[in-house]
């Protein structure tokens, strides 16, 4: 382990991340410039290998530690009128846990750390990974290409070899810089996305309660499985989850930064799932209507759309028009992977039904999710009774929640391919994190955390009022 290696690729990502933010004119508190920076940050080191063999320059180590530091250098310009802000981030007002709160921060570290470790520890494992990017790594580090002797193998029995590169390129700077099996960027993303996640529901809702959804939402067994081990489902959940997050943000306040760092994250998702978009396409409609409404001429409404999907778009074109057809030796044709048949939508709802019967409701599901699901229905189920109105935050994340349930099935449906039991499954992921933030907005938690602050309130006063007629 190099852990001086280590802590430079951490400030560097850091500072990347920041400088993205700041053309972005995206803003938030501490946590979340914090957070978001250093996630940014290896979203954007994760394309500086992958444009290097794009422009057919070797992977070496200066050469990709030479174009690491030069994205750093260029993206800290925009950080030069706001030197004090940045170096004042890491001045956290903390508040000292509640008794109750401290199993709770127990369980999250001893989670977190066993986490990491077996990130650290552990051989990428999956199929996935030793039959595409893993070994393709491996073998460019050795090599100094992405288009080495992987392609002297059989590989009719896989296709792992197509999938965007960004573990590929990842997994390249980490082994080059930091440790041999390179996968502790997994864990940035982890510990990065955990701490915001959190973060932003304690400001909204009561410490205790947040504390117990997401004790659930941590320990949900698949979910907690891809955070040490690498694939692409995880960090396209990351991304995708934050992206549609500040959308929504968008969509309620108006704050122009909060678009542009949703269209950004969405960019990233893509260069890790290139079947993104077709979730994308289903978001336009929240954008589009609620720009109606606003009485937005239809051209602002067409460009806002466009803005919004162009920087996928483009990841798309460069992933699968140059970077598979024109880089990688063995011809492949994705429309030979395409349904045949879009115009019987038949299967399109056999998929939907079997995420509900066969992935959530079933035996195997409580494998899975746990009881995540079943908590989330009951929840929503008293909003709608009880309370009835919700938020239009609230509204807009749920509508994400329907964006990833109908865009998996549709990808389902469009590619078969992307079967039930692995591509479908851990699509799923990207509902967890939408879930958890609906909490924050949840009328009914709302109400449950403001009995308990209330009760804390009368508790403290008593105990205020008693411990003054003791001194009388």
């Amino acid at each position: 382990m190099n852990f001086i290696g280590f802590f430079l690729l951490l400030i560097g990502q850091y500072f990347t991340g920041r400088g993205v933010i700041q053309l972005l004119k995206f803003n938030g508190n501490r946590v979340t410039l914090a957070c978001f920076s250093l996630m940014a940050g290896v979203g954007v080191y994760s394309f500086i290998p992958f444009f290097l063999e794009l422009g057919k320059v070797k992977l070496t180590t200066a050469s990709v530690g030479g174009a690491l530091a030069a994205t750093t250098l260029i993206f800290m310009v925009p950080l030069l009128k706001h030197l004090k802000t940045i170096f004042s981030m890491p001045k956290f007002n903390f508040r000292m846990p509640t008794l109750y709160e401290v199993p709770f921060y127990a369980i999250f570290i001893a989670l977190i750390i066993l986490s990491i470790w077996r990130c650290y520890y552990l051989p990428p494992n999956a199929r996935d990974m030793t039959s595409g990017p893993g070994l393709m790594a491996k073998l460019a580090m050795t090599e100094k290409s992405f288009i080495n002797s992987i392609f002297s193998l059989d590989l009719q029995s896989t296709n792992n070899y197509l999938k965007p590169p960004f573990i590929i390129s990842l997994q390249i700077i980490y082994q080059m810089f930091a440790c041999d099996l390179g996968q502790l960027w997994l864990s940035v993303l982890f510990v990065a996305f955990t701490v915001w996640l959190f973060s932003m529901m304690v400001e909204r809702i009561h410490p205790l309660i947040a504390c117990i959804f997401f004790t659930v939402y941590m320990a949900t067994p698949e979910l907690y499985a891809y955070t040490y081990m690498v694939l692409f489902d995880f960090p396209n959940m990351v991304y995708f989850a934050a992206g549609f997050y500040f959308l929504s943000k968008y969509l309620d306040e108006g704050d122009s930064g909060n678009f542009n760092f949703a269209a950004f994250l969405f960019t990233v998702a893509t260069y890790v799932r290139t079947e993104t978009p077709i979730l994308l396409v289903l978001a336009l409609p929240l954008l589009a209507v609620k720009m109606w409404k606003d009485k937005v001429p239809p051209v602002q409404i067409a460009l806002k759309s466009f803005l919004m999907m162009i920087g996928s778009a483009l990841v798309y074109l460069i992933c699968m028009n140059i970077y598979v057809k024109h880089y990688i030796p063995i011809k492949y044709d994705v429309s030979n992977d395409v349904n045949k048949n879009l115009a019987n939508i038949g299967p399109l709802f056999t998929r939907l039904t079997e995420i509900v019967t066969e992935l959530i409701f079933s035996p195997p599901g409580m494998m899975y999710y746990g009881y995540f699901f079943h908590i989330f229905l009951f929840v929503l189920a008293i909003d709608l009774a009880v309370f009835r109105k919700l938020s239009k935050t609230a509204l807009y994340i749920l509508g994400g929640v329907a964006v990833v349930y109908v865009g998996l099935a549709l990808v389902g449906f469009i590619l078969p391919l992307a079967d039930l039991m692995h591509t479908t499954k851990r699509g799923m992921f990207k509902i967890l994190p939408i879930i958890m933030m609906y909490y924050a907005y949840s009328p009914f938690i709302g109400k449950l955390s403001s009995i308990i602050t209330n009760w804390e309130g009368d508790k403290a006063a008593e105990a205020a009022t008693t411990t003054s007629a003791k001194k009388k």
